[in-house]
């Protein structure tokens, strides 16, 4: 079995847009002043976290939950970082796609929990809004919806992008392995 490197894992924009999903996308906006203070509070490479539900289609708590395209953080001043995850079932699957469809569509709670970034910031992880989310606490609400052993009470809804990073990281590949990188100043 021939081992993958960081190097395979770059992928052009086309490329990138032609990823399947379901998938979580971790991303940093590389002249962005918002993603500077995420990325030094949480010492990692990403200050963002999304759902990719088919090919160039994401699901992304930003000021609101909405559903965008792949390509606007494909814009050269993102780094890009796909996860999937080859342990889920054509039910699993189908789970994400309608739990996705059915957020993004839910007025009531598409708005964000601005003060879950505060208690990020005072270390203090339960001061939030329960009834919201912000980015990580959407992506862990939807790997829920799978309801697949593997990933089920994975994801600590609180956590931020690097720590999810890391955490996919540490699994096996046939849980969760990287479907592809961007990186605009970096590799394809």
């Amino acid at each position: 079995m021939m081992q993958t490197t960081v190097s395979d894992m770059y992928r052009t924009r086309e490329e990138m847009l032609a990823l399947e999903g379901p998938g979580v996308v971790l991303t940093d906006n590389l002249r962005g002043f918002m993603g500077l203070l995420v990325r030094r509070h949480s010492a990692g490479n990403y200050s963002h976290a999304c759902v990719l539900r088919s090919p160039n289609a994401v699901v992304s708590q930003d000021r609101t939950l909405r559903r965008t395209p792949l390509a606007s953080y494909l814009d050269g001043r993102h780094r890009v970082k796909v996860w999937e995850f080859p342990c889920l079932d054509a039910l699993d699957k189908a789970r994400l796609e309608a739990q996705a469809w059915r957020d993004s569509t839910n007025g009531w709670r598409r708005r964000y929990d601005w003060l879950g970034v505060v208690g990020q910031w005072l270390k203090w992880r339960g001061l939030h809004f329960p009834w919201r989310w912000y980015c990580t606490e959407y992506v862990e609400h939807w790997l829920r919806a799978a309801r697949n052993k593997r990933l089920n009470g994975l994801l600590d809804p609180h956590m931020k992008p690097a720590e999810m990073d890391v955490l996919f990281k540490g699994l096996p590949p046939e849980t969760a392995r990287v479907a592809g990188i961007y990186d605009p100043y970096d590799g394809a």
